[in-house]
């Protein structure tokens, strides 16, 4: 008994944990995407592509925009490798304390120059509203800023938690965070003040924030007796030489991100709102895979060089297997899913129309953009931050000279294939920077076949069935042939063993029921 006792269970090789993260990732933002999905369709039912809806929107832009270089998807690259270091030194909870205080005291000084001139920043953003939009505007963003130094800190907590191989507040926060906005709507709804929605999303993001380092702190993660103003500034020097080489990235993205507004708001109304109730649909791509994937990617560290392409075609092939046909299929189906998830209320003729030419868009890039992000991680993790930078620079670049030159034409449409040809261009840079380009298009070439089959088919059947609910109903069926179809040939091996474990638990429960049926 004593030696049973005594046996310890085998310890979790880095594998394990990395899988065990990235499901638990996975999880969380499943669960915040269904809870965002019933966010979108809420205000979509309420507001429509009114100018509230552009209103609030343009707003979270104003006051998260500035903060992109301390809360970015650069912040983690940088903070879960410096943080383990610091946890081998045996100071992660003095040096992250230290660095906590920085990002919010810099946070801090940020929003109180969005605060002073608001005015002219708006005015530089969405100068293309409306009085009255620009007014409200104006409004939501005096609450919404008080929002930022809490929603920069929160980012490094869960940076934190990430290196430490937890993902809690990560998986949390997306959930809490659109709890909140629907909240604002049912205020909203109750009382018909439009400015409950600022004032719910402000307080969730200090809440969960405030929750966060209270967490850390009582667990011995995050230790306030270390803070000096020398540590202080000691920390932040080093946390800010790492990060360096990846500013240009958060930039770039800022800059795209004013041009896209400035572009939407002289665009029309609800092109704003448009293009975003799009986003909510593709997006479940980047937050229920790229972002899941390659924290798991960051957290598990560098491989020799040598291993890029084996590293590569083991994330490239069942991701294409799944991306490509989803991505046909939204391009082929926008329209009937358009209507299927927002038609209701105030979601009128016009809001299908913007919704679907943007979704149309996006959906041409959505397989390449999934896939790349998650190879920058592989940059990332490798110390390249500076390629991975400039990769990212020359994908926001393409996005740009797309809207520049087409939205004047194709309004929301182009948008969309700006965005597209961001996530083309993004893909194609980051295979190349870790010398694995030809094996990547060798896969896709590979795809084709099935790819260009499954979009003759999703044209016809568009064409000519009728019923939006059966046409709908018969593309998505066509597109899951095509997934797994396409799974057969670049993941047979997994296909394979699928097939075997299924088949094992079919016989499994027929020999049971024929022994149920004997007795």
């Amino acid at each position: 008994m004593k030696a049973a006792a005594s046996v310890q269970p085998p310890p979790q090789t880095a594998t394990t944990r990395s899988r065990r993260l990235t499901g638990r990732l996975i999880g969380g933002a499943l669960m915040g995407k269904i809870l965002g999905f019933v966010r979108e369709i809420a205000m979509a039912h309420a507001l429509g592509i009114s100018f509230v809806a552009d209103g609030f929107r343009s707003s979270i832009t104003a006051v998260l925009l500035p903060l992109l270089p301390l809360q970015g998807d650069t912040v983690p690259a940088v903070l879960i490798p410096l943080h383990m270091r610091w946890r081998e030194q045996g100071v992660a909870a003095e040096r992250f304390a230290c660095l906590s205080v920085m990002i919010l005291l810099m946070a801090s000084m940020i929003m109180a120059a969005v605060l002073v001139f608001e005015n002219v920043w708006l005015h530089l953003l969405v100068g293309g509203f409306t009085p009255a939009a620009f007014a409200l505007t104006r409004r939501f963003v005096m609450i919404m800023a008080l929002s930022m130094p809490a929603s920069a800190v929160f980012g490094c907590l869960c940076s934190v938690e990430l290196s430490l191989g937890r993902s809690r507040l990560t998986s949390m926060r997306a959930s809490i965070q659109n709890i909140g906005v629907m909240s604002g709507l049912a205020i909203m709804t109750v009382t018909g003040q439009a400015i409950a929605i600022p004032w719910c999303f402000m307080l969730t993001f200090n809440g969960i924030a405030i929750w966060g380092a209270a967490t850390l702190w009582r667990e011995g993660y995050l230790a306030p007796s270390g803070i000096r103003p020398t540590a202080m500034w000691a920390v932040f020097c080093e946390f800010a030489q790492r990060l360096r080489p990846l500013l240009v990235q958060p930039f770039a993205d800022i800059a795209q991100t004013w041009l896209e507004r400035l572009l939407s708001s002289d665009a029309g109304a609800g092109t704003v709102a448009s293009v975003d109730y799009a986003r909510t649909l593709t997006e479940s791509a980047l937050f229920l895979v790229s972002q899941p994937v390659g924290y798991a990617v960051l957290v598990k560290g560098d491989a020799p060089a040598a291993d890029n392409e084996k590293r590569m075609d083991a994330i490239a092939r069942p991701i294409l297997a799944l991306a490509l046909p989803a991505s046909i299929f939204l391009m082929v189906a926008a329209p009937d899913v358009v209507r299927l998830v927002f038609a209701r209320g105030a979601f009128a003729a016009e809001a299908i129309l913007k919704t679907s030419l943007a979704l149309q868009g996006i959906s041409a890039g959505l397989w390449a953009a999934t896939l790349g992000w998650i190879l920058i991680r592989m940059l990332n993790a490798a110390g390249r931050n500076g390629a991975a930078a400039w990769v990212v620079v020359a994908a926001y670049a393409s996005n740009a000279l797309v809207d520049i030159s087409l939205v004047g034409r194709f309004g929301p449409l182009a948008l969309g294939l700006g965005e597209a040809a961001r996530g083309i261009m993004l893909l194609i840079g980051t295979a190349a920077a870790l010398g694995c380009l030809p094996r990547l298009l060798r896969i896709i070439m590979i795809a084709a076949p099935i790819c260009l089959i499954l979009a003759a088919t999703e044209i016809i059947l568009h064409d000519r069935v009728q019923l939006p609910l059966v046409r709908l109903g018969t593309e998505a069926a066509a597109c899951m042939i095509a997934i797994v179809l396409q799974a057969f040939i670049l993941v047979p091996e997994f296909m394979r063993g699928l097939v075997r474990r299924v088949a094992d638990r079919m016989l499994e429960m027929m020999r049971l029921l024929e022994r149920v049926r004997h007795r």
